[in-house]
């Protein structure tokens, strides 16, 4: 990160710029004595107490103390130096809090400070440490009349000394800035802007000159130090009063930006070592990288950019420069290059558009939005035409011929679909669904084909497979025909458990709860990962219906132990957690509300660090933990679980790394609960039916529906190590009953693990733990929790022991001592 310069520079700090001014002492109190202010000085006043500001002083620098007792003091210099109403200037000060403080500084119109003014007469409001006092120290500003603050940091620091600039705007605009920079504070090493741009004034109108700075402390204040206060009446100012830059070649560049930037001070002011147009002086003063061309990487040059010339890409435009730091000047979301390039402008030659305005023919249609409406001549918005060369590209033009005005579609509260979406004003149905964008009001229920109640912009409003323009519930039923008769807002028109598209596929009637698909009976292959679109080191990611939030992370895979087959892989490359789902009842094959049905799927895991959901989803498209209704888990330290209501069970149940497991879950949507049954867990043979060390069968739905359960749900959270991959593959559903056969082939068997049975525990002479344990052998590890661990079963391998290969784990006596309690476990990681 670079460092700001604290010298006057000439970029933009926001929407305020800064620029080359001079400034004013208003006070160092160095020709102060130790005691009250006010009565030494007739430009200070007071109210309540004199003694509550007074003059301290450390190794020969003397400052203000502003007490620690409610009371108000103000320096007026009798109008020598202000900023006036319709200027822009900066207030300089220093500040130290000594401990949790409420003391603030005002700039304001006032002259004196005066019984019941306080702070209603303050503009530009800076606040150190809280209402009322804390254990913190932060800087806040002044948020509405009534007095309430909000913070601007909170990680400030007791005993550090701050510079702080006040950048005012006392124009029409009536805003400030704030900016702070410490030598005591490394995370405020370099000048650091603390509040949005553009704050508002607390009472935002003008109230003609700010001609003083007021000082306030507030009951249950600690003392707080300020010194060196500095305006500059004329401009913004970020230098440094007390500290002013060092230039020892006097080429008009901070010697510390030269070093930085070249290595040396060799370089000339009228150097240009990147060849930009804007000279090694030009360069510090506008802040950009003078080794780089183009500082803001927006396609345009530093040179061209700061004084609005010639460059490789475009003739002058006579739009003036543009920021060399912003490539976007006027933030109408089209950078600098494509605006003077006419890049985007394709239907009318290319023409430029003002890259200092983002709005370039004031037509209230910005420039982003009329450069998207760009598809075809007869249609395309002109971001240069406000409707004065062609009607049609007035606000109140109508450019697709929709039905709505260009306005409505880019503003729809400026129309008659006031509850509608952005649409585009040069497509007539801009979603392409069929239906055109006046018709589509966004209402959310089915009005008739004038108002459809579907979103302008989702083909699909309700995500049932069909087109809106493919579903009119006006229409009779006919078998198969499209559009249908199903309502485009509703997914499962007739609430039968069966979504729209798939009855019309089906050939029943969506807008009949009496008719209903038939179904098979058995198990019905979902996902067994084969076919020509699953390839071996290639995302699942949109393949047969899979969505994920990270496709680098699912993919498919050789089988594990003899690569036979092709199976599922997720993989914790980074990242807190990520999740693979795909939607079910678009098959006809989702759990009905009030049916038990059963998902099989078959699960690798590579190792006991794995913390890995699988289960099924009431929402179309889940991607989260929420999204599990009946949910089991393979929980880190080697622990099968399943989801009990709001509550994660472990069970008596455990599983082995390198192992295939058979998983069965048994959903009742109807009791809203939950039964699994894994096969090859360890220390058991044969299907195993899970449950909690309290007896709990069957477990609750995570959080209970009265929906059709419609997705597969994959969820793989950070307890999973990095780089370790677990397998799945053949999942299979019976969506009609409880169902523990096996539908899918046997995968092939992994070293199976013996019976672990700890056979010795000892301290050796040295003070080690001596776990011995049999059968032995390579393929373990040991575990450990805490007493409080051990309640959640949460044993993680600490890598705190060492093994000798044959049947021994040592502990050493370091960790037995700095962890008094802890419990230890011989896992397998086969």
């Amino acid at each position: 990160m670079k460092r700001t310069k604290l010298l006057t520079t000439v970029g933009l700090l926001g929407s305020l710029a800064t620029g080359q001014g001079a400034w004013s002492l208003l006070e160092d109190f160095e020709s102060y004595t130790t005691g009250a202010i006010s009565p030494q000085s007739t430009s200070w006043s007071y109210v309540l107490t004199a003694n509550d500001a007074t003059v301290g002083s450390d190794a020969g620098n003397n400052y203000m103390v502003q007490g620690a007792t409610n009371g108000d003091h103000v320096k007026f210099d009798n109008n020598s130096v202000l900023i006036a109403d319709g200027a822009i200037g900066t207030y300089f000060f220093r500040v130290f809090m000594t401990g949790p403080s409420h003391t603030a500084v005002a700039v304001s119109p006032l002259t004196a400070a005066t019984a019941g003014n306080g702070f209603n007469d303050g503009k530009a409001i800076v606040r150190f440490g809280n209402n009322s006092s804390t254990s913190t120290t932060t800087f806040g500003y002044n948020l509405d009349v009534a007095g309430s603050y909000s913070n601007l940091t909170d990680n400030t620091n007791d005993g550090a000394w701050y510079n702080v600039w006040v950048l005012i705007d006392n124009t029409a605009n009536r805003s400030y800035e704030v900016h702070i920079q410490s030598d005591d504070d490394p995370d405020f090493a370099t000048q650091t802007q603390l509040n949005p741009t553009g704050l508002a004034f607390r009472q935002g109108t003008a109230d003609g000159d700010l001609q003083s700075l007021f000082f306030r402390t507030a009951v249950n204040a600690t003392a707080t130090h300020f010194d060196d206060l500095y305006i500059d009446s004329t401009t913004h100012n970020l230098s440094d009063p007390i500290n002013p830059p060092v230039d020892i070649d006097s080429d008009g560049m901070e010697d510390f930006w030269e070093e930085s930037n070249f290595g040396d001070l060799s370089r000339t002011a009228i150097g240009d070592e990147d060849m930009d147009g804007l000279n090694n002086l030009a360069e510090f003063l506008a802040s950009t990288d003078p080794n780089d061309k183009d500082s803001d990487d927006d396609g345009l040059e530093d040179g061209p950019e700061v004084n609005a010339t010639l460059n490789d890409y475009s003739t002058p435009t006579g739009y003036g420069a543009t920021d060399p730091l912003n490539g976007d000047s006027d933030g109408d979301g089209v950078n600098d290059f494509d605006e003077v390039t006419g890049a985007l402008n394709i239907q009318f030659a290319n023409a430029p558009t003002d890259p200092n305005a983002g709005d370039s023919d004031g037509d209230g249609l910005p420039d982003d939005y009329e450069l998207l409406c760009n598809s075809s001549p007869a249609t395309a918005l002109d971001p240069n035409d406000d409707g004065t060369t062609n009607p049609d590209q007035a606000p109140t033009g109508d450019r697709d011929g929709d039905g709505l005005s260009n306005l409505a579609e880019f503003d729809p509260s400026q129309g008659d679909n006031f509850a509608s979406v952005q649409t585009r004003a040069d497509l007539s149905d801009t979603d392409n669904d069929g239906y055109n964008d006046k018709v589509e009001d966004n209402f959310g229920s089915w009005g008739g084909v004038t108002v459809t109640g579907t979103n302008p912009t989702i083909a699909d409003t309700d995500g049932d497979g069909l087109l809106d323009g493919q579903e009119n519930p006006n229409l009779a039923f006919s078998a198969g025909a499209i559009p249908s008769n199903s309502d485009p807002n509703i997914r499962d028109t007739d609430q039968d458990g069966f979504i729209d598209a798939f009855e019309v596929s089906s050939n029943t009637n969506p807008d009949d709860v009496n008719s209903v698909p038939s179904r098979p009976s058995g198990f019905t292959l979902l996902e067994d990962f084969e076919g020509s679109e699953m390839v071996i080191g290639s995302t699942f990611d949109g393949v047969n219906g899979w969505s994920s939030t990270n496709p680098a992370q699912t993919l498919v895979a050789d089988e594990p132990i003899e690569g036979s087959d092709q199976v599922g892989c997720l993989t914790r490359l980074t990242g807190s957690f990520f999740s693979a789902a795909k939607q079910i009842d678009n098959l006809g094959l989702q759990i009905n509300e009030g049916d038990t049905g059963t998902l099989f799927f078959q699960l690798y895991a590579t190792s006991l660090e794995t913390d890995l959901s699988m289960g099924l989803s009431d929402q179309a498209s889940p991607s989260e933990f929420g999204g599990f209704e009946a949910q089991t888990i393979l929980d880190n330290g080697g622990i099968i679980a399943v989801r009990d209501g709001n509550a994660g069970r472990d069970t008596f149940a455990s599983f082995a790394a390198g192992m295939w497991m058979n998983v069965w879950v048994v959903a009742d949507n109807a009791a809203d609960t939950v039964t699994v049954y894994y096969e090859t867990p360890v220390g058991e043979t044969g299907q195993f039916e899970v449950t909690d060390d309290g007896g709990v069968d069957p477990f609750g739905f995570r959080n209970g529906t009265s929906e059709t359960l419609k997705s597969l749900l994959l969820v793989m959270s950070a307890g999973t190590a990095l780089n370790q991959p677990a397998y799945v593959d053949n999942f299979y559903i019976d969506p009609n009953a409880v169902n523990l056969t096996t539908p899918a082939t046997a995968k092939p068997v992994g070293v199976v693990p013996s019976e672990i049975e700890v056979t010795n525990v000892v301290r050796n002479a040295g003070g080690d733990l001596e776990i011995t344990f049999s059968p032995g052998g390579a393929g373990y590890v040991l575990t450990s929790a805490s007493p409080s661990e051990l309640m959640t079963g949460d044993f993680t391998d600490q890598g705190n022991y060492s093994y000798d290969n044959t049947d021994t784990f040592t502990v050493p006596a370091s960790f037995i001592a700095a962890n008094p309690g802890f419990f230890f476990r011989v896992e397998t990681d086969l």
